[in-house]
């Protein structure tokens, strides 16, 4: 018998009595005709609807591989991480301890709090400059606003409350 090779690498064999193409007779009706040819077409459908799911399947299966693969890489780098801070600490824990004269405690408490205080210094100055940074786009969003309103009515928003304080305050005087 003989064997081919297919695209995904397997040997498979032939069946053993294929089956012979029936086609349409050649005194077929018309309808019978279009009956075959509407069958061939369903066919076709089914085989490109099966070769598109097994397509996504194939395509959800990667994603899911390299997202375990991905969050497995994540676990390892995130627990290395964890012993050379650890590993850093300890030795200038030890370092500090010793010009307290091997005093364990106090180079812990230096270390310690030092560490601490860089952290909470570290996480002020984030916020300090997420702040900063979101006042300067709302003040240039509306400086640009107001250049457009000055363009478009002759005037911004502030110009033209000014005006009304001023009418309103005219008009009180009277």
């Amino acid at each position: 018998m003989d064997s081919s090779r297919f695209p995904d690498g397997a040997v498979h064999d032939p069946p053993a009595d294929p089956v012979p193409p029936e086609g349409v007779p050649q005194n077929a009706t018309a309808g019978e005709r279009l009956a075959a040819d509407a069958l061939e077409i369903v066919e076709a459908l089914r085989h490109l609807a099966s070769a598109k799911l097994d397509r996504a399947r194939l395509k959800a299966r990667r994603m899911v591989t390299t997202v375990g693969l991905v969050a497995a890489g994540g676990v390892v780098a995130l627990a290395l991480l964890v012993v050379l801070v650890l590993t850093t600490v300890r030795g200038l824990s030890g370092a500090v301890a010793h010009l307290f004269g091997d005093r364990a405690w106090a180079g812990d408490l230096t270390v310690g709090a030092g560490g601490l205080g860089v952290i909470a210094l570290a996480g002020w100055a984030a916020i300090r400059t997420i702040e900063i940074r979101a006042r300067r786009r709302t003040v240039t969003k509306y400086e640009s606003r107001k250049l457009k309103q000055r363009y478009a009515f002759g005037q911004d928003v502030d110009e033209a409350s000014n005006a009304a304080e001023r009418d309103r305050q005219d008009g009180s005087l009277n």
